[in-house]
């Protein structure tokens, strides 16, 4: 979808494969032409980026992105977003705010903690996308999990948050999510038929008419 739309605005693009992406002399990236790379949209994570930070072609393309020489357009505070240990963090700072759930990693013995997992709630790995590894747990351990979608994610830990059930329309359960490019500038809509929005719900994108620059 990212390349059609590159594309629809007049921009040349090419599709290079993780194992054909390379450095030259001067640790510039390139792609499998030998053809310098200047902006890239990425669907390689930036958490593997992170941990593979030692390697000759990443060690290439993190210092051209400090000076500028590579713009990516999903930006690396995108991860930030993504890593569920953010919501832990916001609630210990932001407490009982109407816009956050009780969230808490699943190490945390506090009092509040613990509480909060004596009821149904959902467990979140830090780490992951599309619903995988979520599950909902109900802690009488004659039902255990109520929703489950096993996946290699949670490696790095879990969390967990209290559970709220989305609105059911027809059959499906929709929930909203938002772009920013500074401000708020488009919204989507993903529907599924199970509680944990998965990687197979139907998607709905915000229209965009015509793009100012």
């Amino acid at each position: 979808m990212s390349n059609a739309i590159a594309q629809s605005t007049g921009i040349t693009t090419k599709f290079t494969p993780l194992r054909e992406f390379g450095v030259d002399e001067a640790e510039y990236p390139v792609d499998q032409d030998n053809w310098r790379i200047t902006h890239m949209f990425k669907l390689y994570p930036w958490e593997n980026l992170f941990k593979e930070i030692k390697s000759l072609k990443t060690w290439g393309l993190r210092d051209r992105i400090l000076d500028g020489s590579v713009k990516i357009i999903e930006p690396a505070w995108k991860a930030l977003l993504s890593n569920k240990g953010i919501w832990p963090i916001m609630w210990r700072e932001f407490p009982h705010s109407r816009y956050l759930l009780p969230s808490y990693f699943e190490t945390d013995m506090s009092p509040e903690a613990t509480a909060l997992q004596t009821k149904i709630h959902v467990r979140k790995p830090i780490i992951g996308r599309e619903g995988a590894s979520v599950s909902i747990v109900d802690p009488d351990p004659r039902v255990g999990a109520l929703v489950d979608r096993p996946s290699p994610y949670g490696e790095e830990g879990y969390i967990v948050q209290e559970f709220l059930s989305p609105e059911k329309f027809g059959q499906y359960y929709p929930v909203i999510g938002s772009w920013y490019i500074d401000d708020a500038c488009g919204m989507a809509i993903r529907a599924d038929r199970e509680l944990i929005t998965g990687n197979r719900s139907i998607f709905v994108p915000h229209y965009i008419g015509s793009l100012h620059w």
